[in-house]
């Protein structure tokens, strides 16, 4: 993914309407989760990245924008549709486990000094109440 791709990954995040799909391509959401995960620690943010742990009313208020259609929804070139999907299935996939533990909440970490060649590397986790910080 491209910087100019994060941003406005974080915008639906947060600001934007919907995005409407594709209507060609499937929704791989549609199908069933069957990946569960459970809140954890927190991730050690690199020297350079973005880290962001959200309170718990934050993460239910951004589970609430469903931030995993909005993602997969973007138009972005056809080389960067399947980093979109993976991004959204993550967002989906970590947003659930926080939802459904009492008092966890979520981390974004955006690292713009990517180890794969891309541009940067992201990432989202589901954490544990423990280390949430207070709404």
């Amino acid at each position: 993914m491209t910087t100019a791709a994060v941003l406005p990954v974080i915008g639906a995040l947060l600001i934007s309407a919907p995005a409407h799909a594709d209507p060609d391509e499937p929704r791989s959401g549609q199908e069933p989760n069957i990946e569960q995960v459970e809140p954890g620690a927190p991730m050690p943010v690199p020297s350079g990245a973005f880290g962001y742990l959200a309170t718990r009313s934050a993460t239910l208020w951004l589970a609430g924008q469903q931030p995993a259609d909005r993602i997969e929804a973007l138009p972005v070139p056809p080389q960067y549709r399947l980093a979109n999907r993976a991004l959204a299935e993550q967002m989906d996939r970590e947003l659930t486990a926080a939802v459904r533990t009492p008092g966890a909440c979520v981390q974004i970490i955006i690292d713009p000094q990517s180890s794969s060649g891309n541009l940067f590397d992201y990432g989202v986790w589901s954490i544990d109440r423990e280390y949430c910080p207070a709404s």
